[in-house]
């Protein structure tokens, strides 16, 4: 019985692990946020938005709009 319970709760991850927000920019990171990639404060802000909204989502709430980043 308790063999199951640990597998059930095994299977149950939680929220993944908050981003490094030391680390340098992903790829990923710099082809969503170009030069400001390299800067801190959009870097920090990009990283602790997307744990939770979309990339489009956080784009439109650090930029200001849907034609910021035109």
């Amino acid at each position: 019985m308790a063999l199951l319970i640990a597998a059930l709760l095994g299977g149950c991850g939680g929220q993944a692990q908050p981003p490094d927000l030391d680390a340098p920019p992903t790829v990923r990171e710099i082809r969503s946020l170009g030069p400001d990639a390299n800067d801190e404060y959009f870097l920090t802000a990009w990283r602790k938005c997307t744990q939770w909204y979309s990339d489009d989502t956080c784009r439109r709430q650090i930029y200001g709009g849907d034609d910021a980043m035109e």
